[in-house]
This record gives C-alpha cells, sequence and structure tokens, in this order.
C-alpha cells in the first residue's frame, strides 16, 4: 500500500511540474519610453525584448533592440496567473523622480509572472526620496 500511495504521488507531480514549467517560459515586446535598472544596470529607453524562456526558470533577459544590450535578471517571487485580473502582458515599476526600477513582469493571464526584489540601488534611492512613497508606473507589453 506504501508503494502504491507513493506511486501515485509522484505521478501526480510528474503531471503538474512540466505544465508548470512550460508556463514560466514567454517572450514579451515593449517600448519603454524612459531608462530604468534592472538588476543594478541602467537601460535606455526603447523597444525591449523580454525573454523569460532563454534562461529559465526564475530568470529572465531584458534585450535593448536598438542599441542591442540587455541585462540578466533574477526573479525573487513568482506570481502566479490567478492572482492577477490584468489579461494585458504588462511592465511594472517604481519611480522615485525621474529614476525607475522594473519591479515585476506580467505576461497576462498566461503563465507565471516574475517579482523582483528591491535593489540596494532602489532602497539608496528611496531613502533620498523619503518624503514620498514610490510611484507605481506600468507599461503595456506585446506577446
Amino acid at each position: 500500500m506504501r508503494k502504491f500511495a507513493l506511486f501515485l504521488t509522484f505521478s501526480c507531480l510528474a503531471s503538474v511540474l512540466p505544465a508548470q514549467l512550460a508556463a514560466q517560459t514567454f517572450v514579451l515586446h515593449a517600448n519603454i519610453p524612459f531608462a530604468f535598472v534592472v538588476s543594478g544596470k541602467t537601460m535606455p529607453a526603447g523597444l525591449y525584448e523580454i525573454d523569460a524562456g532563454k534562461i529559465g526558470n526564475g530568470s529572465l533577459m531584458v534585450w535593448n533592440e536598438d542599441v542591442k544590450s540587455g541585462a540578466m535578471a533574477m526573479a525573487s517571487n513568482p506570481i502566479y496567473a490567478g492572482q492577477t485580473e490584468n489579461p494585458s502582458a504588462i511592465l511594472n515599476f517604481n519611480r522615485y523622480g525621474d529614476r525607475y526600477f522594473l519591479t515585476q513582469v506580467m505576461p497576462g493571464y498566461e503563465g507565471v509572472g516574475l517579482e523582483f526584489n528591491t535593489s540596494a540601488e532602489e532602497r539608496k534611492t528611496a531613502k533620498e526620496q523619503a518624503a514620498s512613497k514610490p510611484e507605481k508606473v506600468t507599461v503595456l507589453a506585446r506577446r
């Protein structure tokens, strides 16, 4: 009986894991009209490809198609599609004055979005702007 229960548990996991892994890959395109910081690197305004499929689970490549430069970002938390009501693919930023920090990448209803920890640079900027909370800025993306 114990072997059967173990077999059943592994069978269930084997059927669920591939679906979760497949759901975590996506490619988005967005025109970001401002410079922003991702993984400690300042990226210029421009047309971007955000690819969560090239690198793997929990990470993505943010690639500026205009200047052919990119940065790799590691997510701290997956955000499951069930936690959002927004069907659009979006990029969320925290804005402090004229500085923007990428905080979330959401592919919409499909897949798993990614959320990033607050970087040391963002914490420092937040301290300097202590009088106000960050403004949340959203940029629409397309698949």
